[in-house]
């Protein structure tokens, strides 16, 4: 008996401590099921059409040959039993779905300990050392380009430190990932900005992801 108690708080840190190796996907909760993409089964000129119509319906001040466009694209639309009115009612309702999802995180991994892999987007540096950083899903996100959806940034700091090559080597990241809103101010090629994080990567340990 005395050797299975042992045996079973020698386990212990292992099983706390079982990795689960996620995808970036998983960092972005699912699509509620009820939100259809309304224009799946339309054709190219249709889809085409309702964006005209679109366009004519946010403007302020339509002109009358503008509205007399948008009233016979509607009519065109109607034949083929296309009601241009429900539909881009739906494509507000998918946006918005759209935006919500991509700035609200995956509850159920919350505290969880994870393994993913991503990009470095340098923060601080101590003896040549990056110590804090935004982990990214592509290389250059948040200095090259406009920063990925906040669920698709992941809050990094390391007091042990790591040696970046270079922001285009991608790296693993283990550690325990938490929700937690992070703002942080990132130097783009062209100035600085603010970038906003839903979630942050406690106890890490980083090593480079083996390239091909």
């Amino acid at each position: 008996m005395r050797q299975v108690i042992t045996f079973i708080f020698l386990i212990m840190p292992l099983v706390a401590h079982a990795q689960l190796e996620i995808t970036w996907l998983q960092l972005m909760p699912e699509m509620d099921s009820k939100i259809s993409n309304p224009f799946s089964v339309l054709t190219r000129k249709q889809v085409d059409d309702l964006r005209v119509v679109a366009r004519i319906s946010e403007k302020p001040s339509p002109t009358k040959e503008q509205l007399e466009l948008k009233s016979k694209l509607i009519d065109s639309l109607s034949e083929f039993d296309i009601d241009a009115t429900e539909i881009l009612k739906s494509r507000e309702e998918m946006i918005a779905a759209n935006v919500k999802r991509a700035t609200s995180p995956t509850v159920e991994l919350d505290d969880q300990f994870v393994k993913i892999a991503g990009f470095i987007t340098p923060l601080a540096f101590t003896d040549n050392k990056v110590t804090e950083f935004f982990l990214v899903p592509s290389a250059g996100s948040c200095i090259h380009t406009p920063p990925p959806p906040p669920n698709q940034i992941i809050y990094v700091k390391t007091n042990d430190g790591f040696e970046l090559e270079s922001i285009h080597h991608p790296v693993w990241v283990t550690g325990q990932l938490q929700i937690e809103n992070v703002n942080k101010t990132v130097e783009y090629s062209d100035g600085v900005s603010g970038v906003q994080s839903l979630y942050k990567l406690y106890e890490v340990s980083i090593e480079k992801y083996p390239l091909q």
